[in-house]
């Protein structure tokens, strides 16, 4: 660290030499103006004269022009160092406050976004840092984590990835820094992407994954190979499977059919082994579980698993399983089984989850085998077809529970599927009082109903508010609370709630909305 005495030291060394500079160019400038009268030439041998000053010129006047503009330039850039603002603080506090910017999804996104758009937008903020000044720029580059996400995603013409560093660029700057890989898996992405795996599997920590449905087949190929690499170091698998429908061309004359590549959408119905990742008596099902095992996060959106013989560890603290169809009502089980397996999960969304009903047949449960003892739940969200109902952490301080219970009218009421006995299936709104039996007494201290809710709802609030004892607030919007008693006869409340005497009505408040992104 340079000392006061040292930097006065310095100021004066680059003080006396820019007096002796400007002397001695002055000095020059008079002898070169001499140099010029013809009263100086006069005799001289012209070919020594001209070799002479082509030589001082070559020597002496390339030296300034080339040199003095960079030091001009470094000369400026220190003093605008000087008087900026963030001069002051240390490199960690502004690493820190680049940090937040470039990673904060919350900054300038009211919804959560997908991962190609997180992952753009990422860049296009590392972009913004880097053209601020060479200062912050060489903060960046010296810090691995600020490329640690790699992009293996389809380029645009005016995409800031392309603009700013290729993949294998980030690879680079990310210096030995744990690796999280963010992937689109489609023809134009595949070949970087394995080749990435490849090269750089044991620095991967996370991975990402967008899965075309044509390219199911690709993805086995993507997993298998991450389990090829130390699992005890890997933590966290996203894997989102997806269909984008093909929009032909208005006069069709550039449609060509393309195979239908982009024009299959799955029909609803019972999976087939084909529709799994893995078959089910699989050497990489058997892998894949193990792989698991590993895991701290485990997000998956339209990817089915076979889930006997799967087992999560102690390890593992989030789950989120969304758009799955399990099959028949029994398979259910087998997930419970393992769910039970993760005794520290903290964060569990199950959304939009279908099963199929046998007609005629009875499922039978050991109970011994599943068991939920020290579920401490941070983050529970359930959402179902006939009726969303949404159970979430809003921050970080208080346990806070959101439920809209706006009803889907005709959600899958006439589902079809190749078990034609399904047809007649009651799909109608349930009571949301199975959902309370269910999960028992909820232990939160804020309750958030949003949304308009009908004339028959407030009994089952009350219900609601009796099975969490403990609550300290209230939220709700246009609901009609009137003083009649509920159906027993007695009036319902909070202990808590009452103690406090805190109770909030108000419909501008912030809520928290659902979005189908899955990151």
């Amino acid at each position: 660290m340079t000392t006061p005495n040292q930097s006065a030291s310095a100021m004066k060394t680059w003080e006396e030499a820019s007096a002796l500079f400007l002397s001695a160019f002055d000095a020059y400038a008079l002898a070169s103006a001499y140099l010029g009268a013809e009263s100086s030439i006069s005799g001289a041998d012209p070919g020594e004269f001209v070799l002479k000053i082509d030589s001082i010129l070559e020597t002496v006047d390339t030296a300034i022009l080339n040199q003095l503009p960079k030091i001009s330039t470094n000369l400026k850039k220190q003093r605008n160092k000087l008087v900026s603002p963030t001069f002051r603080l240390p490199e960690e506090v502004l690493s820190e406050i680049f940090r937040i910017f470039v990673f904060d999804p919350s900054l300038d996104a009211t919804i959560p976004l997908d991962m190609e758009a997180s992952v753009r937008l990422i860049y296009s903020r590392l972009g913004t840092l880097c053209t601020v000044s060479s200062t912050w720029r060489d903060i960046l580059n010296a810090r691995g984590r600020f490329w640690s996400v790699i992009p293996m995603i389809e380029v645009r013409s005016t995409d800031p990835i392309t603009r700013l560093e290729p993949y294998e660029r980030s690879f680079h700057n990310a210096r030995d820094a744990p690796l999280h890989l963010a992937a689109t898996l489609d023809h134009h992405t595949y070949k970087d992407t394995l080749k990435a795996i490849s090269e750089h599997g044991l620095r991967l920590r996370t991975a990402n994954f967008m899965i075309n449905y044509i390219n199911l087949k690709l993805a086995r190929g993507f997993i298998k190979k991450l389990m090829r690499y130390n699992i005890g170091v890997f933590s966290e698998l996203s894997i989102m499977h997806y269909y984008v429908p093909y929009v032909a061309p208005c006069d069709n004359s550039d449609y060509d059919g393309y195979n239908d590549y982009n024009n299959y959408e799955p029909e609803p119905g019972l999976p087939t082994e084909d529709d799994f990742i893995f078959p089910h008596d699989s050497p990489e099902h058997t892998s894949f579980a193990q792989f698991l095992g590993s895991l701290t996060a485990f997000r998956i959106s339209n990817v089915l698993f076979h889930w006997d013989n799967i087992a999560f560890s102690s390890r593992l603290v989030e789950l989120r399983m969304q758009e799955v169809n399990l099959g028949y009502d029994d398979a259910i089980i087998l997930f419970l089984k393992a769910l039970s397996s993760a005794s520290q999960l903290r964060d569990l969304k199950i959304i939009a989850v279908d099963t199929f009903h046998k007609p005629n047949t009875t499922i039978r449960v050991d109970t011994h085998s599943i068991t939920f003892d020290d579920f401490s739940f941070t983050s529970l969200v359930l959402s179902f077809n006939c009726k969303i109902t949404r159970i979430n952490k809003l921050d970080d301080d208080d346990d806070v529970i959101n439920i809209n219970p706006n009803f889907l009218e005709d959600a899958e009421a006439d589902i079809q599927s190749a078990d034609m006995n399904i047809a007649n299936n009651n799909n109608g709104p349930t009571d949301p009082m199975e959902l309370w039996d269910a999960l028992g007494p909820i232990q939160v201290e804020t309750l958030r109903l949003p949304g308009t809710f009908t004339n028959d709802l407030p009994p089952q609030i009350r219900k609601a508010m009796r099975a969490m004892p403990g609550l300290l607030t209230l939220e709700v919007e246009n609901v009609d609370f009137t003083a009649s008693p509920d159906e027993h006869g007695q009036h319902c409340h909070s202990d808590a709630l009452n103690r406090s005497n805190k109770f909030e009505s108000d419909p501008k408040a912030n809520h928290s909305q659902h979005s189908k992104s899955f990151i």
